[in-house]
Parts: structure tokens; C-alpha cells; sequence
């Protein structure tokens, strides 16, 4: 497993995890979903991916990544996120066009890329994601909660906190992602893969994660998606 490189965007801190950089071929980059990291597509090793360059690269604000000091959630837009990862890609592969396989809101970011950037992607592979970011469920509460007065905005916060202090809570709170919830926890590979997302999410800045919440409902791209050429 290669140790993940760091770089600055534009202030912000950006994260990624490089496999064969050396390999021919279309480069092919991840983007994960909202409270996730790099580190949920490790388990994704296959012959096919061994044959060529990939990424698992981090969606803005979270862990190992990072906003910059001062960053307020209002600045969370479709722009700042398209501009961030279009600027990460340059700096890992140049000019060379990509595929982009986005899952949940890392999904909304391939989208809003390939439409801000369509000359460097050449395929975009968008896995439940959205063009339009209000959410349903129970990332729904949490969105809600986020634009109430402050004790809506405390129990968001505390939320946050109660799935960080037990990996139980945590592996509980992944059956909101599964329309099939049995095939989920039976999948040999969720123990390992949660147990290294646990670790990142306890990292995880709870004020990004208030931005995210925040200002994602907000958010609709679907004028873009005509831009889209991949």
C-alpha cells in the first residue's frame, strides 16, 4: 500500500493515494463520497486496475486533506470543488486526460469536473451520485439540521461526535448507503476497509463536514451536465 502523497491546492490541503504511476495507459481517478477518505477504494484492487496508473484522490476538506485556516462554510460551492480537483489532477497526471469514478458526493465532483474541465477528462463514471446535492434520509436530517438555530447546529455537531466514539456506531451508521443491507455486512471485505475508514473518520473536521452539510443542498449542477464530452 503506498503512503499518501500530499500537495497544496490553492491553500488547501489535498490527499492522494498513487498506484502505478509508472504504467501506460488512461490514468483512472477516484474521488470517495461524503465523510469518506482515500482509503475507501483500497479494497478496489484488481487484475485490471494492476494494469494501469490510479488514484484514490481525496474529496476537498476531508482527511488526510484539509480547508485551509479561516476557510468559512459559505465558500463550500460546485465551483470551489470543480476547480480543486481539476487542479489535482493536473498536478498528478498534466495535461493527459482522465477517467473519473466518483461514489456519492466524490460522484457530484466527477460530474461538476468534467463539466468545468471537459478537456481533461475522457470518462466520468458517477456511482449514486447527484446533480443536485439535497439529500434524502438520513443524510437529509443532517442537512437540516445544519440550517436550524444553534441547538439544530449543536446536534449535528454531536452526531458527528457519537459515530466517532465507537467503530460499532460507525459500521452501523454504513447501512444508510445500502439498499441491500445483508449483502453489505456479509461482504468479507467491510471489516477491513471500515476499520481503516474509522480511523480516518475520527480525524475527520467537523466544520467541513458542517460545510458539506450545509451548503450541499443548495447546490444544483444540472445546467453544467450539458459541457459534459467524456
Amino acid at each position: 500500500m503506498p503512503e499518501p502523497q500530499i500537495f497544496k491546492i490553492n491553500e488547501q490541503r489535498m490527499a492522494v493515494l498513487a498506484f502505478n504511476e509508472t504504467l501506460p495507459g488512461t490514468p483512472i481517478i477516484f474521488i470517495h463520497g461524503i465523510m469518506s477518505s482515500i482509503n475507501f477504494w483500497t479494497s478496489a484492487e484488481n487484475e485490471f486496475l494492476n494494469q494501469r496508473p490510479w488514484y484514490a484522490l481525496s474529496l476537498p476538506g476531508h482527511y488526510p486533506a484539509s480547508f485551509p485556516g479561516g476557510f468559512h462554510h459559505s465558500g463550500l460551492t460546485a465551483e470551489l470543488i470543480a476547480q480543486t480537483v481539476s487542479s489535482a489532477v493536473q498536478h498528478l497526471v498534466g495535461d493527459t486526460p482522465v477517467m473519473l469514478i466518483g461514489h456519492s458526493t466524490g460522484g457530484f465532483a466527477a460530474l461538476a469536473t468534467a463539466a468545468y474541465a471537459p478537456d481533461r477528462v475522457c470518462g466520468v463514471v458517477s456511482i449514486s451520485g447527484f446533480a443536485q446535492g439535497k439529500w434524502t434520509g438520513a443524510l437529509g436530517i443532517l442537512q437540516r439540521l445544519t440550517k436550524m438555530s444553534q441547538p439544530g447546529k449543536a446536534l449535528f455537531r454531536q452526531n458527528l461526535k457519537l459515530m466517532a466514539s465507537s467503530d460499532q456506531l460507525y459500521k452501523a451508521a454504513f447501512r444508510v448507503y445500502a439498499a441491500d443491507r445483508e449483502a453489505l455486512y456479509t461482504d468479507p471485505a467491510l471489516a477491513v476497509t471500515a476499520a481503516v475508514l474509522y480511523q480516518d473518520f475520527q480525524q475527520l473536521s467537523t466544520e467541513a463536514m458542517f460545510a458539506y452539510f450545509r451548503h450541499m443542498p443548495d447546490i444544483d449542477i444540472t445546467a453544467w451536465l450539458p459541457k459534459i464530452t467524456a
